[in-house]
């Protein structure tokens, strides 16, 4: 009886070790397709696999967005050439090129789409801005933030996710 105890005993320790290794909340990624506001260029996300892809909602009406935006761009240029990319997702009602040049005043260079609601809801319901998805190479989202946060926040889990 001693002897299947510690088996017993074993076999939980096994199994708790492997449940904690994957996140519970790990999910994958929504895919979406929508036309970049400048170039009108597909982003289509199923060709970003193998990629660390940050995923940020945002209005051009809403301060704390103002406020992330230039960071985002920072992190975009610091990290692009290693597998790193950002898709910004305006949520605006404004048309297209009202966005566009919103961005090109802005100084972004990465890309930006006008959401829907399909895509809102796609990812939980973005009930807040600026929200965003940090979505690693193998497309599970690894990181949920709803409302701003820093440039240098954002350091750690992009360099814990990039390909090294």
């Amino acid at each position: 009886m001693h002897l299947r105890f510690k088996v017993a005993v074993s076999f939980c320790l096994l199994l708790a070790v492997l449940v904690a290794a994957v996140p519970a909340w790990a999910e994958k990624a929504p895919d979406f397709r929508l036309n970049e506001v400048a170039s009108g260029e597909v982003i289509d996300t199923t060709n970003l696999r193998g990629q660390v892809v940050l995923v940020n909602f945002w209005a051009t009406w809403c301060g704390p967005c103002r406020r992330e935006l230039p960071e985002l761009e920072r992190l975009y240029r610091e990290y692009s050439g290693r597998g790193f990319t950002v898709i910004g997702i305006s949520v605006d009602r404004a048309s297209s090129s009202a966005i566009a040049g919103f961005v090109k005043g802005m100084g972004i260079s990465f890309p930006v789409v006008k959401g829907d609601s399909s895509v809102a809801r796609s990812y939980g319901g973005v009930s807040a801005i600026p929200a965003s998805f940090l979505i690693g190479p193998d497309g599970e989202i690894v990181r949920k933030v709803r409302g701003y946060i820093p440039g240098y926040r954002w350091r750690p889990y992009i360099e814990n996710v990039l390909p090294r």
